[in-house]
């Protein structure tokens, strides 16, 4: 026997407020595309039974278009497969909290050979294959509902199905990362799945095998709430062989989903803050604009603050970083002892990374992260080039993240207290921006240092007085 597993079709699905032909969600309608060409691999391939690990729907009360469609389809499923029936169990998304409110799943419980499990547990016998399915939907899981998960002595082929997230038995390592919250959560102990013949789990929205005979199906396109750990994964459903014992999931063609390589803004630390005695740690070697895989950006050293106060403009370092030679093209961005690459240059890593995606961004789903980006570049960047990529693409998100904030306490430090003299002359020189250009800093530090040498003496003469007498 050949048994067709899907689940989290997540049906009326919406993002994006982009429309398709028709006046329908552009992501409403990829998703019903792909339960269609879901329905249309099982039929190709004759399954004998057909389980939908629950989330047929995303929300309680989906749009009547999306009802409609779903209801077609499962017509149309069972009228080319007449000997092949139908179970449906409700998830978390399609599980009504009231009890009055009633599941929009029943309604294709009208659909003879079509068996819908929607609130407490029940066992599912189906005469013709002498197989029994225990459906446990989300309700009975989240209600608290004690189930006794046996299997039936008196059926030929066991199988539990149930929506929820398994825990235990070495589950956490392969499931990576919360696809979905708000299941409810099973024992593997519970499960024991030796002692059946095949366990369809559903809430989990990647295939991912927890025994050889229980799987998470996976959706069938990528509606979780971080969408972007799913872009690498492809999206399907599974088929099981009961008298070969084997598992195949089949893909689907599902709209693109990009999540490009990240970058940082942040160049490195100035080399003359720390020649100056600035207690921000050890300082990075000079190299080419930071570019950081997933986690790896360059983070400011201990004691560094990514305010954005004390800003000047300045292009050596950053040039030779950067691989041009100093005093050419646009200045770079000096914030609290950090240097950023330039509004141009980050412009042209944008447009380098956007260029790479194959085949173009026309129509795709794309996120490019850039960590470390101040609001005073942000500023800066050319948005009609952006708004120009979000136009072309379905969706493309530019996530401009601000510099990481960090403050620790002030011992254990490398350098020893500078003295307030040391505080006043670093502040002056790297820092403090002079409002007029008749201000001359240098003086101005000179003057700084007698105001604190004759404060320390306890002098009550007046140094500015004498100072502008004597200029």
């Amino acid at each position: 026997m050949l048994l067709a597993h899907l689940a989290d079709l997540h049906l009326g699905y919406r993002a994006y407020h982009r429309l398709a032909p028709g006046g329908i969600n552009a992501r409403e309608r990829d998703v019903a595309l792909a339960f269609r060409a879901a329905l249309d691999r099982i039929i190709e391939l004759g399954a004998d039974l057909v389980l939908v690990a629950g989330d047929v729907f995303h929300t309680v009360r989906p749009s009547n278009a999306a009802i409609a469609d779903a209801f077609r389809q499962f017509v149309r499923l069972r009228a080319s497969l007449p000997g092949a029936p139908v179970v449906i169990i409700a998830g978390n998304h399609d599980s009504p909290r009231a009890v009055e409110t009633g599941s929009i799943l029943r309604l294709f419980a009208e659909i003879p050979g079509v068996h819908v499990v929607d609130d407490r547990a029940r066992r599912v016998y189906l005469e013709a294959l002498d197989t029994s399915v225990l459906c446990l939907p989300h309700n009975a899981l989240a209600g608290g509902e004690a189930v006794a998960m046996e299997p039936d002595p008196e059926a030929g082929t066991n199988i539990l199905m149930l929506h929820g997230t398994v825990t235990g038995g070495g589950a956490e390592e392969k499931l990576r990362f919360v696809s979905e919250y708000g299941g409810a959560k099973v024992e593997a102990t519970e499960i024991r799945p030796e002692r059946w013949d095949y366990v369809a789990l559903g809430h989990y929205h990647i295939a991912t095998e927890l025994a050889p005979n229980m799987w998470y199906a996976g959706g069938i396109e990528r509606t979780s709430t971080n969408i972007w750990e799913e872009a690498e994964t492809e999206k399907g459903f599974l088929t099981y062989d009961l008298g070969k014992r084997r598992a195949t999931f089949h893909p689907i063609p599902t709209r693109p989903v990009v999540d490009l390589p990240r970058l940082s803004a942040r160049v490195r630390p100035l080399r003359h803050v720390a020649e100056e005695g600035e207690p921000y740690g050890d300082v990075a070697s000079a190299g080419s604009p930071a570019e950081s895989s997933s986690g790896g950006a360059a983070r400011a050293p201990e004691g560094v603050s990514g305010d954005v106060a004390g800003t000047d403009r300045g292009d050596g370092d950053l040039a030779a970083s950067a691989g041009r030679e100093p005093g050419s093209g646009e200045p770079g961005l000096r914030i609290r002892g950090w240097q950023y690459v330039s509004p141009t240059e980050l412009d042209a890593m944008i447009r380098q990374r956007v260029e790479s995606v194959p085949g173009g961004v026309e129509g795709k789903i794309i996120r490019l992260v850039i960590e470390d980006v101040p609001r005073e570049l942000f500023r800066e960047l050319d948005h009609r080039q952006i708004r120009e990529y979000k136009a072309r693409a379905l969706h493309f998100h530019l996530d401009a993240r601000r510099p990481e904030i960090r403050r620790v306490l002030g011992y254990g430090a490398p350098y020893r207290r500078r003295s307030l003299d040391e505080e006043v002359e670093s502040f002056l020189k790297l820092h403090w921006q002079p409002s007029t250009a008749e201000i001359e800093a240098e003086r101005l530090v000179t003057l700084a240092k007698k105001y604190l040498a004759e404060a320390g003496r306890g002098d009550d003469r007046d140094p500015l007085v004498e100072s502008g007498a004597g200029a």
